[in-house]
C-alpha cells in the first residue's frame, strides 16, 4: 500500500470512529427530528409563503418578498442571483447559526438549526422509559396518534375521549413544544413538531 492509499484508509477509519463515537448512539432520534422539521417546514411554506419558511430560521435574516438577506454574515457581502435555481433549506443538528452555501458547483443553500434542537439532545435521558411515564398514558396516546394532523373532533373520535378531555391535554403538548396548531377551513388541525416526533419515536 502506498503513502496516498495508507493516508485514505487512516482517514477513513478516523471518520468511522467519528460516526460511531458521536453521531451513531443519537441517530434515531436525529432522523425523525429532520425529517419531521423539513415536513412541518414544508407545510408552513405552502400554507403561508415564503415568509413563514423564514420566520424562525435566525434572527440575523430577513425576507423582503423577492430578497432573502443574512446579515452580518461571516463573508464579506455578496449578492447572489438564484435565476430559477431555488434555495435549499437545510436542517442541520450541528449547526449553532444560519449560514449560506453559494460558491458552485453545487446549489444555493441554507443550513439552519431547527428550533427546538436544544430538547432533542435531553431525549436520551428519557429513551430507558415509557412515553407514558413521561408525558402520562392519554398525552402519550395523542402524541402518538398525530401521524397525520387531525383535529380535536377526529382525535376525540379515535380515542373515545370527550372533545373537552382531548383539548385539555392538547393544550399542555402544545405548551411544551410537542404539538403545533394551524387553521384548515373550518377547522383546527393539529400535528406533531420535530421535537414530538423524536419524543414519539422512542417508545
Amino acid at each position: 500500500m502506498d503513502d496516498t492509499a495508507a493516508a485514505v484508509s487512516e482517514l477513513v477509519d478516523q471518520m468511522r470512529a467519528f460516526w460511531e463515537a458521536a453521531l451513531e448512539p443519537w441517530w434515531g432520534l436525529i432522523v425523525p427530528f429532520l425529517e419531521s422539521e423539513i415536513a412541518a417546514r414544508a407545510r408552513r411554506l405552502v400554507a403561508a409563503g415564503g415568509s413563514a419558511a423564514f420566520d424562525d430560521l435566525d434572527p440575523r435574516l430577513s425576507w423582503d418578498g423577492s430578497t432573502l438577506t443574512l446579515s452580518p454574515a461571516k463573508a464579506g457581502p455578496r449578492t447572489v442571483q438564484l435565476n430559477g435555481r431555488g434555495l435549499l433549506l437545510v436542517p442541520s443538528v450541528l449547526a449553532w447559526r444560519a449560514w449560506a452555501r453559494i460558491d458552485g458547483p453545487w446549489d444555493p443553500a441554507l443550513t439552519y438549526q431547527p428550533p427546538g434542537i436544544g430538547v432533542l439532545w435531553l431525549l436520551e435521558a428519557a429513551a430507558d422509559s415509557h412515553l407514558e411515564d413521561l408525558l402520562g398514558r392519554r398525552r402519550a396516546a395523542l402524541l402518538r396518534s398525530l401521524d397525520r394532523p387531525a383535529s380535536t373532533a377526529t382525535l376525540a373520535r379515535r380515542t373515545g375521549w370527550s372533545p373537552g378531555g382531548v383539548n385539555t391535554h392538547l393544550a399542555v403538548l402544545r405548551r411544551n413544544g410537542l404539538v403545533v396548531r394551524r387553521r384548515d377551513g373550518r377547522e383546527v388541525l393539529y400535528s406533531r413538531t420535530a421535537t414530538g416526533e423524536a419524543l414519539s419515536a422512542r417508545r
